[in-house]
């Protein structure tokens, strides 16, 4: 009797050693089974979300079915385990960050109408890497395709929200003491009936006339005075002006203006003498252009230089006038008025007779010139 006792109590000791009676545990719990079981210390680091439970197909388990358990648990939520000694520590596996490989770059090219370069050399700032030239209204770039798509349409949205309109410009200058002229002209009055008129637009002190009368009539008539001498035509462009852009119109001379450079060297004063180019003439610079439908409006600024002295070193004088333009479609405007007196001495000398001190000036010949001529502008949208 008393052997089988001991039998009894061997095999309840070899059954609690090796399984335990369960069904339903907490991870935590479960953490805490498989330490009694294997005799190690675990250590769970904190940021394990450990708010779980294991449902068992058993009410027991050993330690080999628990230790293949955990590794399974493991591997499912993403967590890792390391052994030191007599503890195993279980962590979170690091995210591995993704290898990133840059896109493969190809060479593209995109024409555009309006756009300005410093436009496009904007909208390019946004992107990251991208390498480009611009040549005449075209821009060639190197950039992956998912880049050039959105580079593309965004050119070619911003491109398409320029307007544009078609602008006449006639910048006539007429010599007011030929205008006397015309009057006895019976020509020209039977051909013209208003030709007081045109050129009361033409002459008058500044002045701004929304309402031109029969502006072919007028166009007309402004040829006729240039083919006849009273007048010229000095420039008649006809551009397009597109919406927040500027423009310059010029009619200039190049004039070399003597520079003369004293220094000192040994003692000495030693002069140098050079020439400094410049262009003066007549310049219209055009800003701020806006277009709303039917209506261009934009700034208009109206230089006109004036040569007073011929010489070496010009005297030259400078007129200034500032507006702001409106028109609506085929009408015009004329901006009339803008004297310009030129007075200066020409100087002719007999070759080499100047170089002979005695008789230098008695064979220099003086002549004086004197020119008033009128600027006229004539703007005009079609």
């Amino acid at each position: 009797m008393k052997r089988i006792i001991i039998v009894l109590y061997c095999l309840i000791l070899t059954v609690s050693s090796n399984a335990y009676d369960i069904k339903q545990l907490s991870f935590v719990d479960f953490i805490q089974l498989l330490s009694h079981q294997t005799g190690r210390n675990i250590v769970l680091s904190d940021e394990i979300d450990k708010n779980f439970h294991i449902f068992l197909p058993t009410n027991s388990i050993n330690k080999k079915t628990s230790t293949k358990v955990l590794f399974d648990i493991l591997k499912i939520n993403g967590l890792s385990y390391k052994n030191s000694g007599s503890v195993m520590l279980i962590y979170k596996t690091p995210q591995m960050k993704p290898i990133q490989t840059k896109p493969k770059k190809y060479l593209y090219i995109i024409k555009y109408k309006y756009l300005s370069s410093e436009d496009i050399k904007s909208l390019l700032s946004t992107f990251s890497d991208i390498q480009f030239n611009i040549f005449n209204n075209r821009i060639v770039f190197r950039s992956s395709k998912s880049d050039y798509k959105k580079i593309k349409q965004m050119i070619q949205t911003l491109d398409n929200s320029y307007q544009q309109k078609q602008v006449h410009f006639i910048v006539v200058s007429t010599q007011n003491s030929k205008l006397s002229k015309i009057g006895a002209n019976y020509q020209i009055q039977k051909e013209f009936p208003d030709a007081k008129a045109y050129i009361s637009l033409l002459t008058s002190s500044i002045s701004f006339n929304s309402n031109v009368p029969n502006i072919y009539e007028f166009y007309s008539f402004i040829n006729l005075l240039n083919n006849k001498g009273y007048s010229t035509i000095v420039t008649n462009p006809t551009i397009n002006l597109i919406d927040q852009h500027d423009y310059v119109i010029e009619s200039t001379t190049t004039l070399p203006f003597l520079v003369t450079t004293t220094t000192t060297k040994d003692a000495q004063n030693v002069t140098q003498t050079s020439y400094d180019y410049k262009d003066v003439g007549l310049k219209l610079y055009i800003k701020n252009v806006d277009i709303i439908d039917d209506k261009i409006s934009f700034d208009l600024d109206i230089n006109v230089q004036s040569i007073l002295e011929k010489s070496v070193t010009p005297i030259v004088t400078n007129k200034h006038l500032q507006t702001h333009v409106t028109l609506e479609n085929n009408q015009s405007i004329m901006i009339g008025g803008i004297n310009s007196n030129e007075s200066y001495e020409t100087i002719q000398t007999i070759p080499f007779i100047e170089n002979i001190p005695i008789l230098n000036d008695l064979t220099k010949f003086r002549s004086n010139q004197n020119k008033n001529v009128t600027f006229s502008i004539l703007i005009s949208v079609n």
